[in-house]
């Protein structure tokens, strides 16, 4: 089983292929290596070369060049039934296979049928063998026209010839190596907008980075040849990328269209709200200050985090009574001067029956329940937290618990279980230890089961090898006191102040592993969401798929792929039929809405009145 860096072919706009070419020296076992190679890229696309050795020079030979040539063609050659095996297997393994042929005839070398290839590509010295192309493109595959060394007279002749429409046009400078000086990647552009269709880049850069600006400037598709070692005896290895910067190169295609995007209204990402929270600052409160107390400037000092008023708003509030007392180093909010109302008793009820939960810090418990008295508290712990002296009696008998795991051990790493670093492995499992350990208390006070939420997304040898371990883990963790459940991950994590690719419980393939595995999960809707919009994938069937696996619910919705914890207000027909489904379910769903906890926990309140209207 290969594991690749791959997020979805479907969900990026530039195609990736792999040249194998010639590159594989005559060797099956090479070839196959190539191959292998370019799976663990991520790449779409290989491509072959053929040549029929007896129809390809004539007897003589005079150019010191066309004997080089020979030499290596005859050296790389591999016959037809092994092309054939190798592209089965590539095929096997969800990669399109692809081959240039130098003649009609040398086609006719594979018995007759070549429809096991998915595209030809005509390579530049046969630009204009026009028979050439049209024998291809009335096979109705794609055909991809390289026009290297090609004058821009020659080129409109061909193309403006073509009986078809299957075919795309690639850009390539037929130097071997292309120093970056003449790429002249401005062609792109320039073939794009005067045949009005989508273009290609064939590289033969001595920069695999020349590509990403053939992607900017809007290369659809980017050809580029692949090797295990530069170094390596024959004409195309100098020219050629190595594995690891080809997973490169699938990278910059990868999120290309999402790098390029932008051309509209500002919107800060997720990440760039959690910096600004965290780096900006807001006004507090000076000093302890009692009620009817007329705040002034002076009473305040700017600093961070940026969870209070900010410049543009305070001046609404500066001379306005208190009503409530404040303490020194809170952020000053509007509720401090405006009367929050209480909870509605009928939303407290309904929230209750259908296990509708908050999340909560150790130090804002008790405010949470004095603003809504919910029966359901999901502990969000830091892993300072865990590692401190914890005091039981802000515990309630009365309450339902759940626990989320922190997302870090230290500062500097993510909690991993499964790490081949003892410390990282050691601390995270203490972590775990420690957290089932708060867990048996709390089923102690309250006879109730503790679902224990971890976020596990460092993967330290394959998918697959990870998946089987967060099974076990989840296993060796549960009893009847607590269980341990895996979180649905979006495609980007807002880890450590920047934005972090996830691979792995963030996908159908992910998803799927979950089905099959049958691993107890926290289904995450806003991170489901977020998946499904970046994997173009169908929600409800998301849904469906994980619900039998499903022990607990964290609750928001989310806006485009990066817009974590919207609330619930103004709801698709999508939307709102998911949430019902998942308001129905056994287990305890816990609003996860952005910054609710902020201003007196009026996010969560605004959220609670909105998830009970639904209800309704």
């Amino acid at each position: 089983m290969h594991t690749t860096n791959k997020f979805g072919k479907k969900s990026r706009n530039v195609k990736i292929i792999a040249e194998i070419g010639i590159n594989h020296n005559g060797d099956i076992s090479l070839a196959r290596s190539l191959i292998d190679k370019s799976i663990e890229a991520g790449v779409d696309s290989i491509k072959f070369q053929y040549r029929n050795l007896e129809r390809c020079y004539g007897l003589k030979i005079n150019e010191i060049g066309d004997e080089i040539l020979r030499t290596e063609i005859t050296r790389s050659y591999i016959p037809p039934g092994d092309l054939i095996e190798l592209t089965k297997y590539a095929k096997k393994n969800d990669l399109e296979v692809g081959i240039s042929f130098f003649s009609i005839e040398d086609s006719f070398d594979f018995g007759g049928d070549i429809s096991l290839f998915d595209f030809y590509k005509i390579p530049s010295p046969l630009f204009q063998n026009i028979n050439l192309i049209e024998f291809f493109l009335q096979t109705g595959k794609e055909v991809y026209i390289s026009t290297g060394a090609q004058n821009e007279r020659d080129i409109e002749k061909v193309l403006g010839s073509l009986s078809r429409t299957n075919w795309t046009i690639f850009h390539c400078i037929s130097n071997y190596p292309t120093e970056l000086f003449n790429s002249k990647l401005g062609y792109l552009t320039y073939l794009r907008d005067k045949w009005s269709r989508d273009v290609g880049y064939s590289s033969h850069d001595n920069r695999w980075e020349a590509c990403v600006a053939a992607i900017a400037l809007g290369a659809k598709y980017i050809e580029r040849h692949i090797t295990l070692d530069k170094n390596m005896n024959g004409l195309d290895h100098t020219t050629s990328s190595t594995p690891d910067e080809m997973a490169l190169l699938v990278d910059f295609a990868k999120y290309s269209s999402l790098m390029l995007s932008g051309d509209s209204d500002r919107i800060p990402n997720q990440g760039e709200l959690m910096n600004l929270q965290n780096l900006g600052r807001s006004y507090h409160y000076a000093s302890n200050l009692k009620v009817g107390h007329k705040v002034k400037i002076q009473d305040l000092c700017f600093i961070s985090p940026a969870t209070g008023l900010g410049e543009s708003e305070i001046k609404e509030f500066l001379g306005r009574e208190l009503l409530e007392p404040v303490y020194a180093n809170e952020p000053m909010v509007s509720s401090n001067f405006i009367l929050c109302p209480a909870l509605n008793k009928e939303y407290v009820e309904s929230s209750n029956h259908h296990k509708i939960t908050l999340p909560a810090r150790f130090h804002d418990l008790q405010s949470l329940r004095n603003r809504l008295p919910l029966e359901g508290i999901e502990l969000h712990l830091s892993f300072n937290e865990l590692f401190s002296e914890i005091d039981y009696s802000i515990f309630s008998t009365a309450e339902t618990y759940s626990i989320h795991l922190p997302d870090y051990i230290s500062s500097t790493e993510l909690i991993n279980p499964f790490s081949p670093d003892s410390m990282v492995r050691d601390l995270s499992l203490e972590i775990i230890a420690k957290a089932k350990k708060l867990a048996s208390y709390l089923y102690g006070l309250t006879g109730k089961s503790v679902p224990i939420v971890a976020s596990l997304s460092v993967v330290n040898e394959t998918k697959d090898i990870f998946y089987l371990n967060c099974k076990e883990l989840t296993v060796k963790s549960s009893d009847v006191e607590s269980f341990l459940c895996m979180q649905i991950l979006p495609p980007f994590a807002w880890y450590f102040g920047g934005s972090i690719p996830i691979n792995v419980f963030s996908d159908k393939s992910g998803w799927e592993k979950i089905a099959e595995l049958d691993i107890p999960i926290t289904l995450d809707l806003s991170h489901l969401m977020m998946s499904c919009k970046f994997f173009n994938h169908n929600l409800t069937e998301a849904v469906n798929l994980l619900l039998p696996h499903t022990r607990h619910i964290h609750l928001s919705l989310a806006e485009g792929y990066d817009g974590e914890g919207k609330g619930f207000k103004n709801c698709s027909e999508l939307e709102l039929s998911v949430l019902k489904l998942l308001l129905k379910q056994r287990y305890m769903k816990v609003i996860e809405v952005w910054q609710g906890h902020l201003n007196k926990f009026a996010g969560f309140h605004e959220a609670i009145v909105d998830l009970s209207d639904i209800i309704k």
